[in-house]
């Protein structure tokens, strides 16, 4: 049987964020071409503040209806002291880093942040020093425009005052000056006991609105010239295997490519900073690959396929793994690194609290 197999890497490349299941949320306003330096100044790769007052801000991963993006912008925010209703969010240019020796990425891992990698102080002070720099530089661009120490320069609510000769400006009016300040000295961000923003137990959630008007941009959503779509099925039971499959049967459907097969036990790509979801097991399964979405999906609807279900297919019942846990409970530890107080008791106790 020639069966067009893809590589694991085209296959991950070409369509694993399109295929069934797999859509991830991207950014809303996600730009079409590179920042039109006449309406909008980039203070930093981070942050672009336009003629308007809008704020800009890049976020490094997609938004996954947690309000991740939101977080992330609060914390600029609440160094930079702009107007809330004014901020806006979109994606990093992997481009950009790619081209830029990993000017998102590689230098500080804020990608690993966050997704979860577990470097979640990192991306707070990365993020609160990319709003107090630029918070700076406005206040510079206004200081060397009126000729008046920096020092009697406030920012707040997008608005820089020097209350001593009542002048006012816009931080979009300072933005072009401010993005060709160099400063001495990069500012240390305030203590949390000076937060104001990030105090904010419901702040507006910045994707919201784009999801509530429709007009979020979903990996499913994205098109390039040449890309192909992928559906993909697994295993119904954990640590089960694709036993066979027939890809004749569906070789001369409408828009077929060839099939990628997920193999738990193929070597596996060593992430550098892997994040959480990196560490996970893969699940045996087969994607079908073809030239639009819903052809991939038809035919992986009509591949037939064997799965060797393992001892996984004991599993039928969550009750089932309720029992297991316990009854493991029953039995003595095979090794106790430490113990403090009477665990066993405790967990009896308070057994129906867990569930």
């Amino acid at each position: 049987m020639n069966t067009p197999l893809l590589s694991r890497r085209d296959f991950i490349i070409a369509a694993s964020a399109m295929g069934g299941g797999m859509a991830l949320a991207i950014l809303p306003d996600m730009p079409d071409a590179a920042p039109n330096a006449a309406s909008r100044s980039e203070l930093s790769p981070w942050i672009v503040i336009g003629v308007d007052d809008t704020v800009t801000i890049r976020v490094p991963g997609p938004e996954a209806g947690t309000g991740g993006t939101t977080q992330v912008c609060m914390l600029v925010a609440e160094e930079l002291q702009c107007d809330w209703a004014k901020v806006r969010a979109e994606p990093i240019s992997y481009n950009r880093n790619t081209r830029e020796g990993n000017l998102y990425i590689g230098q500080t891992g804020i990608w690993s942040s966050f997704a979860g990698g577990g470097h979640e102080p990192e991306i707070i002070a990365t993020m609160l020093q990319v709003g107090a720099s630029a918070r700076e530089r406005l206040r510079a661009a206004a200081a060397s425009r009126w000729n008046v120490p920096v020092s009697e320069i406030e920012a707040r609510s997008s608005v820089l005052t020097h209350a001593r000769t009542s002048r006012q400006a816009r931080f979009g009016e300072m933005a072009a000056a401010a993005a060709t300040i160099q400063l001495a000295t990069e500012p240390s961000p305030k203590p949390q006991t000076q937060w104001t923003l990030l105090r904010k137990l419901n702040p507006p959630r910045l994707h919201i609105k784009s999801v509530v008007d429709g007009s979020s941009i979903y990996g499913i959503d994205v098109f390039l010239p040449g890309m192909l779509y992928a559906a993909l099925v697994q295993c119904p039971v954990h640590g089960g295997k694709l036993r066979k499959f027939d890809f004749e049967a569906i070789r001369h459907m409408p828009g077929v490519m060839g099939v990628a097969i997920v193999d738990p036990s193929e070597p596996r790509i060593e992430l550098e900073k892997p994040a959480y979801w990196a560490r996970a097991a893969a699940q045996s399964g087969i994607a079908v690959v073809a030239k639009h979405y819903w052809q991939a999906r038809k035919a992986l609807e009509a591949l037939p396929l064997e799965w060797d279900l393992g001892s996984g297919v004991e599993w039928k019942k969550t009750e089932q793994i309720y029992e297991a846990a316990y009854a493991r409970l029953d039995r003595p530890a095979e090794k106790v690194v430490k113990e403090t107080g009477d665990a066993p008791k405790l967990i009896d106790t308070r057994s129906n609290s867990f569930w």
